[in-house]
């Protein structure tokens, strides 16, 4: 464990009516008692715009907005009303649409006869929710093999799609690996954002794991599987592989946004009977996420009053450490004031929640040193040198494969 724990967190706050009110709508079983604490809530003075302004914050208005729709619509005050009902209709219609755009994305990608998967949002809204107006997403997750990257990247172009790296880096990540096979910048990114049209829909093209640090050495085509949505099918993964990335990926951003635990304690709800719950055991295993998973769990626990599934392993409690950890976690997802050093904070539960410390040492130097923290910085400096900082990563963790990058990236011309 890290020194210093105890200095890392302020004395916990109670949560506002509107948090509160929140949490009621956001749990996935909305029984007799739920309900009564629901309308005990509103009975208060409840500050309707700050509590849209959460429910946006954490990614939950299209969860929230159905059950407010369905059962308490008639209680929101009259001005935010009308902004209510337009939001509602606007997330659902986003929705259908994005939803098209998958599946018009996937019959261009059949036609090139290269493998893929989506996986995340629009997966976890037809599986988990079996509703798009439950469960808003906002990108599309795409995953190809490296060796398809040149092509997929194509067909999204094509598709009207274009990408968000810096001209100089999709010239050299698409143009060069097309022209010379060169794997240079593929192996020191895992993703690209592509834009559609008016910015409607948004893809993210991955072609190295799912997760930077956590599960970016994992092959996600081990764990192929279709989805059925009414006549159609959808390339994904298992839903118990699934459920496992939805572990990793709130831990990732800390489970700072609600979105993501709501995501499991629907999981833990709607598919308890549904899912194998000792594969998903084992999976987190070879993924090394075994605690990340039963720490997600725990904290659906918390905030949703969700069961944890019948499984042995994932029912055993965590040690006292990680339970700290993920109470002073679960403190900071409603105020984030409480953690005190954020950072700190944050690498004390990566080393708590490793299973391979070795890899825990990997995701706190590729997390510290990762692009989006440079992002203002090397923008503004010539290619060579925004290219230069993804090599600190590996660098800290493999100084021969890092030397051979960093002469590959600067001998190149380009």
């Amino acid at each position: 464990s890290l020194p210093g724990a105890h200095l890392m967190s302020a004395p916990a706050q109670v949560p506002t009516s509107e948090q509160q009110l929140l949490l009621y709508l956001l749990r996935p079983k909305q029984d007799e008692a739920t309900a009564n604490q629901i309308n005990e809530l509103m009975q208060k003075r409840i500050d309707w715009e700050l509590f849209f302004k959460l429910a946006l914050y954490h990614r939950v208005y299209a969860t929230v907005s159905n059950r407010l729709d369905t059962k308490y619509s008639a209680v929101i005050a009259p001005a935010q009303r009308t902004l209510f009902l337009e939001e509602t209709a606007d997330v659902q219609r986003k929705a259908m649409m994005r939803l098209a755009e998958m599946f018009r994305l996937q019959q261009s990608l059949k036609q090139l006869k290269i493998p893929f998967l989506f996986f995340n949002g629009p997966v976890t809204a037809l599986s988990v929710y079996k509703n798009l107006n439950l469960r808003g997403f906002k990108d599309m997750d795409l995953l190809v093999r490296k060796q398809d990257l040149p092509i997929a990247a194509k067909a999204l172009e094509q598709c009207s799609y274009k990408a968000v790296l810096p001209e100089i880096m999709s010239r050299c990540l698409f143009d060069q690996i097309r022209q010379s096979g060169s794997d240079v910048l593929a192996d020191l990114l895992c993703q690209s954002d592509f834009v559609g049209r008016n910015q409607a829909a948004i893809v993210d093209l991955h072609w190295k794991g799912v997760l930077p640090g956590v599960l970016d050495t994992v092959d996600l085509f081990d764990y192929r599987w279709q989805l059925s949505v009414g006549t159609q099918t959808i390339e994904t993964v298992a839903p118990e592989a699934q459920f496992v990335i939805s572990c990793a990926s709130a831990e990732r951003y800390s489970w700072s946004r609600l979105f993501c635990l709501v995501d499991i304690a629907y999981a833990l709800e709607y598919q308890r009977e549904s899912l194998d719950w000792q594969k998903v055991y084992e999976i987190s295993q070879s993924w090394g996420v075994s605690k990340t998973v039963r720490a997600s769990i725990e904290l659906a626990r918390i905030f949703f009053e969700t069961e944890p599934p019948n499984q042995i392993e994932l029912s055993v409690p965590l040690p006292e450490a990680i339970m700290i950890q993920i109470r002073k976690d679960a403190d900071a997802i409603l105020n984030p004031g409480v953690v005190k050093w954020w950072l700190l904070h944050k690498i004390r539960r990566t080393w708590l929640l490793a299973d391979d410390k070795a890899q825990a040492r990997r995701k706190i130097c590729q997390d510290l040193l990762r692009p989006q923290r440079w992002t203002i910085l090397t923008m503004s400096l010539p290619p060579r040198l925004y290219a230069f900082h993804y090599v600190l990563s590996p660098l800290l963790t493999s100084s021969k494969r890092a030397g051979n990058l960093f002469k590959r990236i600067f001998a190149n011309p380009k």
